[in-house]
């Protein structure tokens, strides 16, 4: 595998990881919301609480949508990476077909060789 691949393939597996925190982030967000509501259902309050109340909530509901915004850019950063590895483990079938008698040497030479196996021909 080259190298390009293998660090892309750890790229995504690291936006896959971040996914599960924020994920974990908005349920936290979504139970103090629940836990909210239930509360508001019984309590009686003038309009110096009921304003609290509502600026409190309208901070959860801020940090929710926050939350939600940075999922949906690391999905989306995601599968263009996984479109990308496709592509590029797509190619590497392509060029190892294209030299099967050279693919070892030319995919485990270091950086400074790579190629040059190719151009002395």
């Amino acid at each position: 595998m080259c190298y390009a691949y293998k660090s892309l393939s750890n790229q995504i597996q690291q936006l896959q990881s971040e996914l599960g925190i924020m994920s974990e982030e908005l349920s936290v967000h979504d139970k103090a919301i629940s836990n909210l509501t239930h509360e508001l259902e019984d309590m009686t309050f003038d309009v110096s609480d009921g304003y609290k109340i509502a600026k409190t909530l309208q901070e959860m509901l801020l940090k929710r949508r926050r939350t939600k915004y940075e999922i949906s850019q690391i999905r989306s950063l995601k599968s263009h990476l996984e479109s990308l590895e496709f592509k590029l483990k797509d190619n590497e079938k392509k060029l190892k077909n294209y030299l099967p008698h050279n693919w070892d040497r030319v995919i485990h030479s270091n950086k400074e060789e790579f190629g040059k196996d190719l151009v002395s021909h």
